[in-house]
Parts: structure tokens; sequence; C-alpha cells
């Protein structure tokens, strides 16, 4: 492995300081022209420092931001409403659409929104929501 000082960038941390402003094209650019021992750092690097999680965070909440400009729910605080024992009622074709968009994502990455929640048919146009 190339010592500390040959490198361009000393980890990702680093590397996403100089490149976030590009878009992924040129980002991947630059990474591909980077040694093969550098890669391998700069990887290594934003799995250990739980990179991946911070952006798929960053990613989720703009959808549940969305979300709650488009219906006017807040995610976030309809857990914890139901979490204290409160249901919800809301119309199954909303469900449907909020749980088909939640669905992209991994479990991992979306349990702060929906973790402790079951979902129970009330008829063909509505579901409740409840602590499971």
């Amino acid at each position: 492995m190339k010592k500390v000082k040959d490198m361009v960038f000393k980890d990702f941390s680093e590397f996403w300081s100089y490149t976030k402003l590009l878009n992924n094209y040129q980002r991947d650019i630059l990474f591909s022209k980077l040694s093969s021992d550098e890669q391998k750092e700069i990887g290594k690097s934003y799995h250990d420092g739980y990179w991946e999680d911070l952006f798929m965070r960053n990613k989720i909440d703009d959808v549940v931001d969305g979300i709650e400009k488009d219906f006017g729910i807040n995610l976030i605080n309809l857990r914890i409403k139901i979490l204290q024992g409160k249901s919800h009622y809301m119309k199954k074709s909303e469900w449907k659409f909020i749980s088909d968009i939640l669905a992209q994502y991994s479990y991992r990455h979306i349990k702060y929104l929906v973790d402790g929640i079951s979902v129970e048919d009330v008829d063909d146009t509505a579901v409740c929501l409840v602590k499971s």
C-alpha cells in the first residue's frame, strides 16, 4: 500500500469533502483514476465510518419530508403517537403509497419510521396503524 503522503485522499471523509459538489459521473471518474490501493482505503473508510447509513438517512428523510408535504403526515410524529398507544386510521391507498415507497429501502434504514407498528385492515378503504 502507498504511504499516506503519496495518497491523494487520506480517507472517505476527505474524498467526500472535495467531491461532494460534483455529480456522480464526475465523482466516479475521479475515483476510477485513483490507485487501486487508494480506492480500497477509501472504500474501507466509507464502510467503517458508516457513511452509507448517513447518506441513506438523509435520502429517507427527504422522502419523509415529501410525504408530509403531499399527504400532511409526519411519519416520525405518527410513530411516536402509535408507540404511546394511540391508533391512527388512514386511507388504505395512502398507506399503500407510503409503504411502497419505504419498501424500496432496507429495514435497517427505515426502522426508525416503522419499527413497533402493525397495520390492520379496517375495510376496503382504510387501515389502522397500531402498536405491535
